[in-house]
């Protein structure tokens, strides 16, 4: 990053702007996600069950496309990271790699043959 966008405070309905940039080969791109507190990340996921078709299927649609999906698996995890030692147990990674695996295999080759 060579210029981070400053925290803001805005009141509901109202517009909140930001600049960023970023430099590097290749290229990197910026993206904005906006936390709720629905979604903020794969941890609402982690809970279900990772055999369900229909929940990875809504899961790939969210995501629409790889970049996206590995983009924020690799957020939730620094994230999950940062918030305690303790709080990215094993048992919460395997299940967000899978999730992410499971996701990503419906991504490529649709519900059928996503191994799931």
């Amino acid at each position: 990053m060579t210029l981070n966008p400053t925290n803001t405070t805005v009141t509901a309905g109202t517009t909140a702007s930001f600049t960023a940039a970023a430099s590097g080969n290749p290229t990197p791109t910026v993206k904005w996600q906006v936390s709720t507190n629905e979604w903020s990340n794969l941890c609402r996921y982690q809970r279900r069950d990772l055999h369900d078709v229909a929940m990875i299927a809504n899961l790939a649609t969210e995501m629409l496309d790889e970049r996206t999906l590995r983009d924020l698996y690799l957020l939730t995890i620094a994230d999950m990271s940062m918030v305690s030692p303790d709080n990215l147990s094993a048992w919460k990674e395997q299940l967000l790699r899978e999730l992410y695996a499971r996701t990503l295999a419906h991504l490529r080759r649709g519900p059928d043959l996503a191994g799931i």
